[in-house]
């Protein structure tokens, strides 16, 4: 067994005993917690009759009333079927006032149409500023000022139903809109509509997200541990979908129109290229390595070429042309989760290229060849 092999073959030993280790340990703490809950629980098949009698129990305080509730107005017996009968004769409006005052705490209601022509209502506990909120209840707009709002709303031509989606709802429905898009985009899509949901932003009506709680959203996102690239990303996502909601006739302002450094400093650091002398010394190292050497000839595809790596993995031999000593570039293999993998075409056109060919990177791409045991890709999975 040479160096290598048998390098290989104890990490694969140590990571066998850890594997073994790890079920051990998660068998005892199975068994553990099983003895505990045996201790303190019991089987509903193990009570006595007595047992199970004690845990339920029956109410019988009004087993004996068999007597209509009636009621007494003006002098007179109102019985409960005459009094359902004559709200349900009158008028659906003239109904729902009555029900609205007598039977749902009296609150006001105030019923208009919306800008697409449907019936809408809203409600408050009272009519004009100067009104006491009912004892027990939240504080909230009286209907006259409510009323006012709306009526503004629709002479702006905003829609006062559209306003009260939530942020998550406004997202998910720009989403729907713009379907047509790449994998990496869905799953984009995908972290933040887990991170709104998770947010308490996500929650918000639309109407009622201001500028500074999505900066404050920001500032939570990179607490968090966010990077401002991501962070950057996701709040151009939102002012896209803000945006969308001013179309509609939603909202007037798009609360994520802000510059996103002035909120969180950008500490992106720099892609600081390779010198010539530290790409000798990385490939140096690569070769003299026992476990890394195998992969020589990998990073000098890679320095001498500038490929991706999605990009590299993706060659195949048509896109090889030794006689002319370019790479054609076009497409990537990507990585879609469960072990799978899918091609996919450069973002832009300036993605797709023709690299020309070193010496030192067409002798390594002819050894790659030369030991590849796949017919199509130079670097199979």
């Amino acid at each position: 067994m040479n160096e290598p092999e048998r390098t290989e073959w104890q990490i694969r030993c140590a990571f066998n005993g850890f594997c073994k280790r790890t079920l051990k340990n998660e068998s005892i703490n199975a068994h553990k917690e099983l003895k505990e809950r045996q201790a303190h629980e019991i089987n509903f098949s193990d009570l006595t009759p007595k047992e199970e009698n004690q845990l339920y129990t029956c109410e019988d305080f009004f087993a004996e009333d068999k007597e209509e509730q009636t009621f007494f107005a003006g002098g007179k017996e109102l019985s409960a079927k005459l009094i359902a009968d004559a709200i349900h004769s009158l008028p659906e409006e003239k109904r729902r006032a009555v029900l609205l005052y007598y039977f749902f705490d009296m609150r006001y209601a105030y019923k208009y149409t919306d800008t697409f022509g449907k019936p809408q209502f809203v409600y408050a506990w009272k009519l004009v500023p100067t009104d006491k909120t009912p004892k027990g209840k939240c504080e909230d707009k009286s209907l006259r000022e409510k009323v006012k709002e709306i009526q503004k709303d629709l002479d702006d031509g905003i829609a006062p139903v559209g306003k009260k989606m939530t942020v998550c709802q406004l997202y998910e429905k720009h989403i729907r809109n713009h379907a047509n898009v790449r994998h990496g985009t869905k799953q984009g899509r995908q972290q933040l509509m887990r991170i709104l949901e998770e947010d308490t932003i996500g929650a918000y009506s639309i109407e009622n997200v201001k500028m500074s709680d999505a900066k404050e959203w920001a500032l939570r996102m990179k607490e968090k541990g966010y990077s401002f690239k991501t962070i950057g990303n996701h709040k151009r996502s939102l002012k896209t979908a803000f945006y969308s909601a001013i179309q509609d006739d939603c909202i007037k302002k798009n609360p994520f129109d802000f510059h996103i450094n002035t909120v969180i400093e950008d500490d992106t650091e720099p892609k600081i290229p390779l010198s010539p002398t530290q790409e000798e010394s990385l490939l140096s190292f690569v070769k003299s390595d026992k476990v890394y050497y195998k992969y020589y000839d990998e990073p000098i595809i890679l320095l001498g070429t500038g490929l991706r790596i999605s990009e590299l993995c993706g060659l195949t031999v048509r896109d090889i042309d030794f006689e002319n000593r370019t790479i054609n570039v076009d497409h990537q293999l990507q990585y879609s989760g469960k072990k799978s993998y899918r091609i996919e075409i450069p973002k832009t056109d300036n993605g797709i290229r023709k690299i020309p060919m070193s010496d030192r990177v067409l002798e390594a791409l002819q050894r790659v060849l030369q030991n590849s045991e796949s017919a199509s890709f130079f670097f199979p999975q």
